[in-house]
Parts: structure tokens; sequence; C-alpha cells
């Protein structure tokens, strides 16, 4: 029985320090332990606040079909992600989901029971929870494989990986029905499980949680004091603190509701808090910078996080943008083209997922409207010096086009 015990307390892992002495990050891949780590990072506050932050900014995203430049309007599989399925009503949870599996596991696995698309087709699509997911051997066999042929890529597609439930029961979907998307593109290492980002996170996270529980600790004996009796130089075999008068003090210590100002003691007692020195220890500035840590790694800027109170608004709207442009948006066409490669879609025709529409892009669209203007402008010069068209668009690398009305005004 002791052994089961040990075993099944190994597998509980209900406090965080206790996770990170039984998981092992390299080796540890089961379902398990990939739960596990979902736990530990959900009990950590400094990374719950970035996982909130990122889900938030990349739920925003906006969703729209493109063939070429040209917007299409009313496209069935566009549509058919405004509304994912019978329990999320909208694409903002959905991708909320996608955000929250990729920065704690590395991994997006989004299941679509139909390859026709549009709601109207009953089709639906889910974001399956990566630690539920087992692959048979036919599949992880072939993790680190290169796909050279049509008809080996199409057997492989045709296998079925086993999704088990909380209360045991199994679901088991062919391997074409996932779209997998990992956070980490690191290709033929494993075509069906990336790395999670969090691995790399392990001691800082670690680092935070020690902080937290020195700030814990200190705060709970702020509060304490410490009575010892002094020496009576005109006594010197007295006994400084007899064990009446330390009991005595105990008492009126532990007594709150005694209001009288002044005590009297028979010896000289000198009183001293526990802790002394919080401040010194810089509790919340190494926890803020842990936190900035946690949001560096996963591309936030500074002024995002306003972890050190920087930052005008201004300078705050331009960090978010510049976070959305360099680190959302990639993963947004990652996700949007591995779905329309899925459903058949085809350059020019693809799905696109930005976040034009937000007010803190627009400084970012008055600064392109501002250069194309002023490549208007330059083009506009060198036409009518005589420069061709084909030249001038490849000094000022654009495309304009010239208006045959007046064949000097640029187009594009």
């Amino acid at each position: 029985m002791g052994f089961f015990n040990s075993v099944k307390n190994f597998f509980r892992w209900d406090n965080p320090q206790q996770m990170l002495q039984g998981w092992d990050p390299v080796t540890d891949y089961g379902p398990e332990a990939r739960w596990q780590k979902v736990k530990w990072a959900l009990s950590n506050p400094a990374f719950v606040k970035v996982l909130l932050l990122n889900c938030d900014l990349f739920s925003l995203g906006k969703l729209y079909t493109y063939e070429g430049d040209t917007l299409v309007e009313n496209d069935p599989l566009a549509d058919m992600l405004q509304s994912p399925n019978y329990m999320q009503g909208d694409l903002s949870q959905w991708l909320w989901e996608c955000m929250f599996w990729w920065m704690i596991d590395g991994n997006v696995y989004a299941y679509f029971d139909s390859f026709v698309p549009g709601r109207a087709a009953g089709n639906n699509t889910y974001i399956l929870e990566p630690h539920k997911i087992e692959f048979p051997d036919a599949i992880t066999d072939m993790r680190d494989r290169l796909i050279l042929t049509k008809q080996t890529y199409n057997e492989l597609m045709r296998q079925r990986l086993t999704y088990r439930y909380d209360d045991g029961q199994t679901f088991k979907p062919e391997l074409s029905s996932i779209v997998h998307v990992p956070y980490m593109n690191t290709g033929s290492v494993n075509w069906f499980r990336g790395p999670s980002p969090i691995l790399s996170l392990r001691k800082i996270l670690t680092n935070t949680e020690k902080v937290l529980d020195s700030w814990n600790i200190n705060a709970r004996y702020s509060g304490k004091f410490l009575i010892s009796g002094q020496q009576d130089p005109n006594d010197v075999k007295k006994v400084p603190l007899t064990n009446e008068e330390r009991k005595s003090l105990e008492n009126v210590a532990d007594s709150y509701n005694d209001d009288r100002p002044v005590r009297a003691t028979k010896s000289m007692v000198d009183i001293r808090r526990y802790i002394q020195n919080v401040k010194n220890l810089a509790l919340p500035e190494q926890y803020l910078n842990l936190y900035f840590i946690i949001g560096t790694h996963y591309g936030i800027p500074k002024d995002v996080l306003e972890a050190f109170n920087s930052g005008t608004y201004e300078n705050q709207e331009k960090a978010t943008g510049k976070h959305i442009s360099y680190s959302l948006q990639p993963k947004g066409n990652m996700l949007m083209n591995a779905i329309s490669r899925r459903f058949g879609y085809s350059y020019p025709k693809r799905l696109v997922l930005d976040w034009e529409h937000l007010s803190f892009m627009q400084a970012f669209a008055r600064d392109r409207a501002e250069v194309h203007y002023k490549q208007a402008q330059a083009f506009d010069v060198l036409r009518r010096n005589r420069v061709s068209v084909d030249s001038a668009n490849e000094f000022l690398d654009t495309n304009f086009e010239i208006d045959v009305q007046t064949n000097t005004q640029p187009t594009t």
C-alpha cells in the first residue's frame, strides 16, 4: 500500500513545488505530465497575467477572406469560424483558446468534423486539449520522417488518434480532421507535437513562486514582535525577565481588546519587530522583474506589460501595435494558412486574421499613409523628369500605375 500511495501522490502534484520535483520537461510528454504542466503554469499569478493579456489581444482579431487583394464577401469558411461550434458562440472565444494552448503547451489542435465549409453543412470546429490526445505508434513513428509521396501522406492522414475525455471515454478522429499549428515551428523535428515555450521559463516561474512565498512569510511576521528582558545595571544577578512577566507580556500581546496605552513591567524590556527590513528585500521589485521577463519571453514589449509604470499612453499604443504586428500577426497567419490549406483554398485565396480595426493600430495606418503619400509625390517627380514607370517603381520599391486620363497621377 505504501508504494501505491507514493505513486498516487507523485501524480497528484497538489502544489507547484511538488510538481517541479516530479516533472521532467525534457522527457515527460505523456497526458498526465502535460496536464500537470498546465496546472503548474496556472498556479503562477505572474504567468497568468501575461497569459490573459496575450489571449485577450489575440481574441480581438478580425477574420476576412481575400482573393488576391479583393475582399470576398459571405465566404462559407469565414462564416463558419464566426460561429465555430455549439458551445462557443463567436470567433473570439475560439481564438482566445488557441493562444491559451500555444502559450502553455506550444500546440494548437483544431478539430473539424467535415471538409465542407459552412455552418449550414453542420460543420463544427473545436480546439482540443493537447494533454488528452494520444497518438498511436503509426503516427508517432512518422514524427520526423520526410513525406515524399502523396500516397504516404494520404495513408498517414487516415490514421486515427485517441482523444480521451475526463471520464475515460474516448473519441477517435482521423488525423485528416485535425489542423495542428505549433507555437514554435520546428518542422521535421516532430510534425505532431511542437515544444512548449513554457519549458524554458521553468526557473523563472520557480523564482516567482519563491518571491511570493518570501513575501507571504514576511507579511505574516510583520505584525509579530520579540520582547526580551534587559539586564539591570544595578543588579547583575537578577534575572532580566521572569516567567511570570513573560506570560503577562504574551497575554497583553494576544489581547486585541485591551486599549490601555501604558503597561507596567517590573523588569526593563526591549521590544522589536520580527521583520525590520522588508523594504530592503525589494520583493515587489523582484516580482515585477520576473513578470517582465515572462512577458518579454512571449514577445510583449515593456510598455504593454506596464510593469514599471513606463511610457505615455501614446507609447503604450504604439508598443501594443508593435506587439500585434511582430508577435500575434505571425501566429494568426500560420493558423489561418493551415485552415485555408485544409479546406482546399489555394493562393491567392486565403483567410486573413488582422487587427487593423483596433484604435491602437491607427498610428501605424497613419504612418503607412504618410509613407504612401511621399512615395506618390516622388513617383510624380520622377515621371515629370521622363523616368519610365518601371524604373520609377523599381527605384522607389513601389507598384504604381499611370492614370491614363492624366498620365501624371500615380494609382495603385
